[in-house]
């Protein structure tokens, strides 16, 4: 299309752009579609001499609009007139009227309304150079009717003012700002976005500013943002048109990617989600972009575009004051995005703050704030104000010191859900001069309710006279709406759970929906239901049986059906419909089981029947008597069975003769004493016939004869003897072995020191001592028939030792050992053991036994050590049995001496420096020294090896140095 004007000598257009909406097919003429055109103009309102003073400060009266065929891409002819008359205020001058014809085929679009919307960054300086430019929003707007087009149309609307002071556009008043929109076909009854801010800016030089370029899609499509070229297109309408317009020529240096240049500081950001833009320039002047909005639509399961809105914006560079920005609290900032179900409420808050203090104003804008009657939602406590016209609305709240805020409340409703977010804009903007923005957009999606993902129960049903549970799967909702088709819900009927009672036989089915409001219901979950006849099973007459007895259960199989027991213990089969009952074997009281048949189709209707079986007590008598015997006494013994009331008692005898009482409960028995094996058993038989199994008392022969082996002193400890005891035969069960002590050789009774079980094996006899006296032991263990059996007599040994000391020279000393012979054991030798100063334990000497009472040994040891403790082992063969006897020490003095005349000449007499028991005193030191008191020779440890070597015949001296630091002096002559 082309706009014709009249010529000035100044520009007006600062940008703009073009929208329309889809009423239906005409009221007049079914054959065509209406539509309502929109135009909004942004113009150059400044009416003061020497500034860029405008030609159409209040707007042209009206614009002219072309529309396209897109299938044929022709111009549409309106048909509305030639020309239409125009009232101009040119320069803020008097009013002229004009005479300006319509362009051939333009529909005219009266302007509207045109109020002032200059920016109010710089609303608050007084500074020379701080006022920001004065600019109208001229909206032009008119419903025309276009003929069916199965591709849409194309409308274009173009003018030639533009301001004449575009820093990046080449000569910009001869550079159209053209208009440009894709009208989607009647078929898709679809608007286009509406931008949901205005587009004319201050941008504060070489600082970052926010503008909104969100747009509202009044059908809930998804809308993609993004930068695009303004269009250059032709004055005049042309008869065909192929998209897109012309660009326009940017200056040297700029482009659309850079609309300020592509110096340091300038750039320009868009989310291409939420419409939200950055801009940062480095230079003042005026600059145009362009902001394209695409509109996307699922349709049979794809996603199509169905076309785009452009919209040109002027962004007005200058020096602003400085001034902190307002900045979004981070709570508020954390999620911008959420998804509600219908029928729910959602609410969120937002914050924001300023550094500086100053006084903030915060405007939410949504189609959600669209007043009382529109959708249920509020902000800050206002349900919105929608203007004319428009399909967003707003609330506008203001804070002091700094701070503003407010929640956001939206109650859903039936219907509110859709597949696109409904945004909401929120802005927050400072009264201070060089006054700054930030905003944000909130998203927030409606989806309906979430319906049952399914209904669980049974498929099939076999029982009509039942009721059935079926519950709605998938997340839960307060109410729900069943609907069941043959048959009827017994009781609650909305909630999650409902009890069906199916009354017919077929095909039966259940929906349920959930209840989002009372109105509003979601879609539906379905389930099929096979009613069919009932099963019947069967599963016999009830039973009574003895233990380990058996019956049969059930009844014959039925074709077509399947059979399952339970529980399937003591059952031939778990499978068969007549299995064998195996009866268990119970002594208890009578028990009573109970089976449960499971007859099951192939459709899997299934139906129960039980069964009992009553197992009577197994009678099992258990026997008193002895169950031991003794050879003394064999016959005329008693045993008794203990059974149930009124029972008969069935005796066998092993062994042995019955004597008396078969068939009773008490028999008497005569045992044979060359019996290799002695029993009794008896079986009951209960009054209900049934018989248990035999119970068995083994009779054992009590021969048991008990041996003490050995008696030993400890050889940990002379207070303790050790007995080791062996029990022959086969003791009565439960006796005990009695240990009896008496001093040895002593004529007096004995002492019980202690008892054992029968089959111990070792006795300790402690707090003895055994250095005083020898002891003398002997066991007894009492037979069942009461006879006491004893031991032999076992003593132990007892060791005396008597030292006679050194009579000097080379007399070593001697030790005299006595002891008494070990009674008991076949002894053949006793070994004598020496311990000298705490040494190990080592053999000295062997001495064969004679049978003597007592044994004597003498042994020349003295010079062997200062303490010597001595040990006597009596051995006997042809066992390896060792009777040990007390531990006992004598001590030696052992004195140093010394001898003073040496005669060194081969003898082997005195022919050495001689020192009785030198080798017993270790650590010392010995040194000799000529008559003048030189040493001669001095050694460690010494061992009566010097001889004089080198040393003349005379007088010599010595000193023996003790390891303690004692010193013994003395002399010694050499003779030669």
């Amino acid at each position: 299309m082309v706009v014709r004007v009249v010529p000035t000598v100044a520009s007006h257009l600062v940008g703009g752009e073009l929208s329309y909406q889809y009423l239906g097919v005409s009221p007049t003429n079914s054959a065509l579609h209406q539509y309502r055109i929109t135009a909004l103009i942004y113009n150059n309102s400044e009416c003061t001499p020497g500034t860029n003073v405008s030609n159409y400060p209040d707007g042209r009266s009206n614009v002219f609009v072309s529309i396209y065929n897109k299938a044929t891409g022709n111009l549409i002819d309106s048909r509305q007139g030639t020309q239409t008359f125009i009232s101009l205020q040119i320069s803020c001058g008097p009013v002229v009227t004009l005479n300006e014809p319509q362009p051939n085929g333009t529909f005219r679009l009266p302007r509207v309304a045109n109020p002032i919307i200059t920016p109010t960054q710089l609303s608050a300086c007084t500074a020379p150079g701080g006022t920001p430019p004065r600019v109208r929003l001229c909206r032009y707007e008119a419903v025309v009717d276009l003929p069916e087009s199965a591709l849409g149309y194309y409308a274009v609307y173009s003018d030639g003012t533009r301001s004449m002071d575009v820093t990046n556009l080449r000569n910009p008043t001869q550079q159209n700002q053209t208009l440009y929109v894709e009208i989607t076909p009647p078929r898709l009854f679809n608007s286009s976005p509406s931008f949901s801010d205005t587009a004319v800016v201050v941008i504060c030089q070489g600082d970052t500013s926010l503008v909104l370029n969100n747009a509202v899609d009044p059908d809930g499509d998804r809308l993609v943002y993004a930068f695009s070229t303004p269009y250059n297109g032709p004055m005049n309408a042309p008869a065909t048109f192929t998209p897109p317009p012309a660009a326009v020529t940017y200056a040297d240096g700029y482009s659309a990617a850079a609309p300020f240049g592509t110096g340091a500081g300038n750039y320009i950001e868009l989310n291409a989600r939420t419409g939200l833009s950055r801009y940062s320039a480095a230079q003042s002047g005026r600059y145009v972009v362009a902001v394209e909005v695409q509109e996307y639509r699922s349709i049979n399961g794809a996603e199509v575009l169905l076309g785009s809105t452009r919209r040109e914006v002027q962004l007005v560079v200058q020096r602003c004051p400085t001034n902190q920005k307002p900045q979004f609290t981070a709570a508020t900032l954390n999620t911008r995005s959420f998804t509600v179900e219908e029928g729910q409420s959602l609410s969120f808050n937002v914050a924001a703050s300023d550094a500086d203090g100053d006084p903030l104003t915060m405007r939410a804008t949504s189609v959600l704030l669209d007043g009382f009657d529109g959708h249920n939602a509020e902000f800050a406590g206002l349900p919105g104000l929608l203007p004319p016209t428009s399909i967003a609305g707003s609330v506008t709240i203001r804070g002091t010191g700094g701070n503003v805020g407010g929640e956001f409340v939206f109650n859903t409703r039936c219907g509110d859900a859709r597949p696109t977010p409904y945004d909401v804009v929120v802005t927050t903007t400072d009264a201070a001069c060089g006054a700054k923005s930030v905003a944000e957009v909130f998203q927030i999606t409606v989806i309906k309710a979430t319906p049952p993902i399914n209904i669980t129960g049974s498929a099939v049903v076999c029982d009509l006279g039942s009721t059935y549970a079926y519950t709605a799967g998938g997340t839960a909702a307060s109410a729900y709406q069943w609907k069941v088709y043959g048959g009827a819900i017994q009781g609650a009927t909305t909630g999650a759970t409902v009890q069906v009672r199916w009354n017919t036989v077929g095909t039966g089915r259940l929906t349920v929906q959930k209840i989002v409001e009372p109105a509003c219901l979601s879609d539906s979950a379905s389930r099929m239901v096979e009613i069919r006849p009932p099963v019947l099973v069967d599963a016999g007459p009830d039973a009574t049986v003895c233990p380990t007895a058996q019956v049969r259960l059930g009844t014959p199989a039925q074709p077509g059906l399947s059979y399952q027991w339970s529980p399937a213990t003591n059952l031939s089969s778990a499978t068969s419909a007549q299995p064998i009952f195996t009866a268990v074997n119970t002594t208890a009281s009578p028990i009573t089981l109970t089976y449960t048949l499971t007859a099951t189709t192939a459709e899997g209707c299934a139906a129960t029947s039980t069964v009992q079986v009553r197992v009577n007590s197994a009678p099992t008598a258990s026997i008193t008597g002895p169950r031991s015997v003794c050879p003394e006494q064999l016959t005329g013994i008693r045993y008794s069975a203990t059974g149930l009331a009124g029972s008969t008692f069935q005796w066998a005898i092993i062994g042995g003769t019955l004597v008396s009482g078969q068939g009773t409960s008490s028999i008497v028995v005569d045992f044979a004493a060359d019996a290799e094996a002695r029993s009794v058993s008896v079986i009951e038989t209960s009054t209900t016939n049934c018989s248990g199994a035999p119970n068995t008392l083994a009779v054992s022969l009590d021969d048991g004869r008990v041996s003490l082996r050995l008696a030993s002193v400890d050889a940990q400890s002379d207070a303790r003897i050790s007995l080791t005891l062996n029990t022959v035969g086969t003791p009565p069960p439960g006796s005990r072995i009695t240990v009896l002590r008496r001093e040895a050789g002593s004529m007096g009774a004995y002492t019980t020191v202690g008892n054992v079980a029968n089959n111990a094996a070792t006795f300790t006899d402690a707090s003895l001592d055994t250095d005083a006296r020898a002891y003398q032991y002997q066991l007894q263990l009492t037979n069942a028939c009461g006879t006491v059996l004893s031991s032999t007599e076992h003593t132990t040994v007892r060791l005396e030792a008597v030292a006679t000391q050194s009579q000097g020279g080379r007399d070593e000393g001697r030790v005299t050992l006595r002891w008494n012979r070990y009674l008991g054991l076949n002894i053949a030798q006793y070994a004598i053991f020496r311990r000298v100063d705490g040494g190990p334990e080592e053999l000295v000497q062997i001495v064969p036994t004679t049978g003597a009472a007592q044994y004597t040994v003498e042994l020349t040891t003295g010079s062997l050590g200062f303490n010597q403790c001595f040990r006597v082992r009596a051995q006997a063969l042809p066992s390896d049995l060792e009777s040990f006897s007390n531990e006992v020490c004598v001590n030696f003095a052992n004195p140093l001496a010394f001898y003073n005349i040496i005669t060194p000449n081969g003898d082997g007499r005195n022919d050495v420096v001689y020192i009785d028991n030198v080798q017993l005193y270790p650590g010392h030191t010995f040194s000799i020294f000529n008559r003048w008191g030189k040493e001669i020779y001095t050694t460690a440890n010494y061992r009566n090896t010097w001889g004089g070597e080198g040393a003349t015949a005379g007088v010599y001296y010595y000193v023996f140095k003790l390891a303690d630091g004692t010193k013994k002096k003395g002399w010694f002559e050499i003779v030669k």
